[in-house]
């Protein structure tokens, strides 16, 4: 049986159309992360805070391909966020209040960068080698983004921003209807 060279030419040239566009169609992991930044973003606004990036990151960073992963995730994000909270707290004590230190200056920048170090030292002998990531980021957000509040309920806000960007992340990776997977999407795809 022959085949026709123009038909065999226009089907490979579907089949690459159609694999470019699979690289289009969202997975599951994607509308997830989707759904829960949304939902973050909508309580941040409803309760009217300031900095409404720092839940949003929290949920994209917890937000797993499933939900027994997102809860180890989950379990370390969260050790990093109280770790995050309480040395943000003590080192802004120290530098910013008690030395007077500009909080917007370079030498306070500088500081902020040499202090990371025993942080993530600090979660390492916690043996939480999983929570350096978000326990940095929250560091960082809470010493380089705080205004003129008070530095005690400064970290504490960031911290609850962080804890419902954890929550969100786990609330929307056990909802049973997005739990359902496809196999012409994006979540077949490498990160």
């Amino acid at each position: 049986m022959e085949t026709d060279p123009n038909r065999t030419a226009e089907y490979n040239a579907a089949d690459k159309a159609k694999q470019a566009l699979h690289h289009l169609v969202p997975g599951m992991r994607i509308i997830k992360t989707a759904i829960a930044v949304f939902l973050c973003l909508t309580l941040d606004f409803l309760r009217a805070t300031p900095y409404p990036i720092q839940s949003s990151v929290a949920a994209v960073i917890c937000l797993q391909p499933d939900i027994r992963s997102s809860r180890v995730i989950a379990g370390n994000r969260v050790i990093g966020t109280f770790a995050a909270g309480i040395y943000s707290y003590l080192f802004m004590l120290l530098f910013v209040e008690t030395f007077r230190i500009d909080p917007a200056g370079y030498l306070f920048y500088c500081l902020v960068a040499a202090g990371i170090i025993p942080l993530i030292l600090i979660v390492l002998m916690l043996k939480r080698p999983g929570s350096v990531i978000i326990t940095s980021v929250v560091f960082l957000i809470i010493c380089l983004t705080k205004g003129q509040e008070d530095t005690l309920i400064y970290a504490i806000d960031r911290v609850i921003d962080t804890l419902l960007g954890i929550t969100f992340a786990l609330l929307v990776n056990w909802f049973p209807l997005l739990n359902r997977h496809r196999s012409d999407t994006t979540e077949n795809n490498p990160e």
